[in-house]
């Protein structure tokens, strides 16, 4: 291995970090956010930055606070059905369930409708919100394929000599591998007779591979938040935010091959928690009587992140007129990040209001990665009033988190074996909803559809499954005012 010896300066730091960093796929998927929160804020979409007065539209934009004029205590409810298939000519489907309480808050207002001038309200909120859920499963599978597992083990073996996997020490060696140790542990590789440093695959050249690959996620990110804004001149809101953010998330995926009447099977697992703070400003301007301008801005936050791995690989193998089977798992590794940064978010929106008849939102959302693709979002939303009743849709369509796609390598050294990635294609939702406001009580109920195209690699060498995810997502909103 060439470039071995030019990053052995750096294998304690890349051991050390690359259970919570090798892979942009674990950071994609603690940063998605779904369109989740109230009732009202599910049904249009998101496209709230403008609009105010809706705990969710608050966690997007803090100065929303300022628009409310009575205190309020709120409960919602979610129940998301996720469904996700390979295409084409795939029947087979993963589903997965949850029901939660997604959102949770409570506005206190200080201030008098009297006043016209100056800060008519000051408004304070406390609240905890789902912003993330995993509960979810992908599945795929393909025939014929002209690469194996084995091939990219022997490309992060290959260099390293033999007497370096057998030892028991090997496991904290930074120069080993964990995949390298389980494909020799279980035969799938073996050191070449002349060349104890370079390997052959137990493939024969010109077998072809059948695999598939098994994929189960759950967990979810919550964010409890303080948040100040203010109403002056009945014209201009601004707020601010204080959000912590948790994060637990697990995720285990089993992956097997066949070839030539011989089969292997990578198993991973993967356990994640953290806790990150960050801040928010926002504004919205409403200079004339119809229209709103909204804006918002969520600094990084900066997380302490721990992962949990381990994983066991299996093989079946013709060896001397028998079959052989073959087992090893790895010990548990733990490794902490203190600087694993979220991104930075930000929004404007526009609505055009007309008190007794509804209004129309557009809002673009923009997130910003330090060495990684923006993901833009555009959403829509629509609301028609009539007596306490109002009626809601929405759209919203979110950008590629990876629009190059590239291969998303493993280290030659790395302690993770999950040798999977997932890269999301584009995201759209559609949603709609029904509400009423009565004197002192509030009922919302919405749902929301959502269509996700991703390919699904089971290892950097493979080629991709297309996947498609449809969610279903039902919410129910309770509040309280006085």
């Amino acid at each position: 291995m060439t470039h071995r010896y030019l990053y052995s300066i750096l294998a304690a730091l890349l051991m050390a970090g690359s259970s919570a960093a090798q892979d942009s796929q674990t950071l994609q998927a603690l940063n998605e956010r779904d369109i989740m929160g109230t009732a009202r804020y599910v049904g249009m979409s998101g496209a709230m930055t403008a609009v105010g007065g809706d705990p969710s539209a608050v966690a997007d934009n803090p100065a929303a606070l300022g628009v409310y004029r009575h205190m309020e205590v709120g409960l919602t409810f979610d129940m998301q059905i996720d469904r996700t298939w390979q295409v084409p000519g795939n029947n087979t489907l993963s589903s997965a369930n949850r029901f939660t309480v997604n959102q949770a808050s409570w506005v206190f207002t200080f201030g008098d409708d009297r006043y016209t001038e100056g800060l008519i309200y000051s408004n304070l909120m406390l609240s905890y919100r789902c912003i993330r859920s995993f509960n979810r499963g992908y599945y795929g599978s393909a025939r014929n394929q002209t690469t194996s597992l084995t091939d990219v083990i022997l490309n992060k073996t290959d260099g390293l000599h033999a007497s370096a996997l057998v030892p028991a020490g090997r496991w904290d060696d930074n120069e080993v591998g964990w995949l390298s140790i389980l494909g020799y542990d279980t035969w799938l590789i073996s050191p070449q007779e002349t060349d104890s440093t370079a390997y052959t695959s137990v493939l024969s050249e010109g077998d072809l591979v059948n695999n598939e690959l098994t994929v189960r996620e759950s967990g979810n990110v919550n964010q409890y938040a303080i948040h100040w804004a203010g109403n002056i001149n009945n014209r201009l809101f601004i707020g601010v935010g204080l959000n912590i953010q948790s994060l637990a998330y697990n995720r285990t995926a089993t992956y097997r091959e066949s070839f030539d009447g011989d089969w292997l099977k990578n198993a991973s697992t993967v356990y994640m928690n953290g806790v990150g703070l960050n801040g928010s400003v926002g504004l919205i301007w409403h200079p004339v009587r119809l229209l709103r301008i909204g804006a918002s801005f969520e600094s990084p936050s900066i997380n302490q992140l721990t992962v949990t791995n381990y994983g066991t690989m299996s093989s079946a193998l013709k060896q001397g007129g028998a079959v052989n089977s073959y087992q090893l798992e790895t010990p548990y590794y733990t490794g902490t990040q203190n600087n694993f940064v979220m991104p930075l978010r930000s929004s404007v929106g526009l609505a055009f209001q007309c008190k007794s008849l509804g209004l129309l939102s557009l809002q673009y959302d923009y997130t910003h990665w330090r060495n990684m693709d923006d993901v833009h979002t555009l959403k829509l939303g629509l609301e028609a009033r009539y007596l306490g009743w109002y009626f809601n849709a929405g759209y919203a369509y979110e950008s590629t988190f990876r629009r190059d796609e590239p291969i998303q390598e493993l280290a030659y050294n790395s302690v993770r074996t999950d040798t999977h990635f997932r890269n999301i294609l584009a995201t759209h939702y559609a949603s709609a909803g029904v509400g009423y406001r009565g004197h002192w009580c509030i009922a919302q109920l919405a749902y929301q559809f959502r269509w996700q195209a991703a390919h699904l690699y089971p290892h950097e060498l493979a080629e991709p499954y297309d996947i498609t995810a449809n969610t279903h997502r039902i919410v129910l909103t309770l509040a309280w005012h006085h």
